[in-house]
């Protein structure tokens, strides 16, 4: 659960880095500052019974889903 979630948070760290005037090593910075929240937050999700996991988010995959047929606008080198 730690690597998945420090995963999670270095995508979205790299997003920022490379929409807004922010050096790799700020975001190196970021994600360390954010590990021991990360750390807490896995051995939360580890002791969780399953009834308390999961979650519904029909608008947020719909949109996942007509975002994957978008002409890209951001990234364009």
């Amino acid at each position: 659960l730690t690597f998945f979630l420090q995963s999670f948070i270095a995508n979205l760290i790299s997003v920022v880095v490379r929409a807004v005037p922010l050096g790799q090593s700020d975001g190196q910075i970021m994600l360390a500052q954010m590990m021991p929240a990360v750390a807490t937050l896995a051995n939360e999700a580890a002791l969780a019974p399953l009834d308390d996991v999961g979650g519904y988010a029909i608008l947020a995959d719909h949109a996942s889903i007509i975002h994957e047929t978008l002409e890209p606008r951001i990234y364009r080198t």
